[in-house]
C-alpha cells in the first residue's frame, strides 16, 4: 500500500457553505470557505459550537411555524459543513440565526469576502480620488 499525502490532505479539509435567501428583494446569496490544516482547526471549533442536533427540534416545537414566518421579508439561512469525520446541514430562520450560528455565519461571510471565488480575480482597486481643486481668488478689476 502506498502513502498518498495529497489524498490524506483532502481528508483533512473543512468546508462550510452559507446560503441566505429571502429578504425584501428575494435574492439568494452564497458564501463558502474551504480550509486545510492548520487553519481547519479554527473552522472545526466554530462548526462544533453550533447546536446542529437541536435545529430540527426547534422547527417542530409548538408555535415554531408562526415564529419562522413572523414579519415580512425575513431571511432564511442554509448551512452545510463538511468536516473530516462528519457532514452537517441546517436550515434556520432569521431569528434562529443567533449565538454560535451567527458567529459561524459571520465568519464564513467575512472569510469568503476576503477570498475571490475560484476562477475569478479580485476586483481592481478603485483609483485614488482626484484632489479637490483649490479655490483661487480672482481680483476684481477696477473700472
Amino acid at each position: 500500500m502506498t502513502h498518498d499525502p495529497e489524498s490524506e490532505n483532502d481528508e483533512q479539509l473543512v468546508a462550510v457553505t452559507v446560503v441566505r435567501s429571502g429578504g425584501f428583494a428575494g435574492v439568494t446569496r452564497r458564501w463558502a470557505v474551504t480550509a486545510a490544516p492548520p487553519e481547519a482547526e479554527h473552522w472545526v471549533i466554530l462548526v462544533e459550537d453550533c447546536p446542529w442536533d437541536d435545529c430540527g427540534r426547534a422547527a417542530t416545537a409548538p408555535g415554531a411555524e408562526a415564529a419562522r414566518t413572523a414579519g415580512a421579508d425575513r431571511f432564511s439561512w442554509e448551512l452545510h459543513a463538511v468536516l473530516p469525520d462528519v457532514d452537517r446541514r441546517a436550515e434556520l430562520s432569521e431569528t434562529e440565526a443567533s449565538g454560535p450560528w451567527r458567529t459561524l455565519i459571520d465568519a464564513v461571510r467575512e472569510a469568503s469576502a476576503a477570498t475571490p471565488a475560484p476562477g475569478t480575480t479580485a476586483p481592481p482597486a478603485a483609483p485614488p480620488a482626484a484632489p479637490a481643486p483649490e479655490a483661487t481668488a480672482h481680483p476684481q478689476s477696477e473700472k
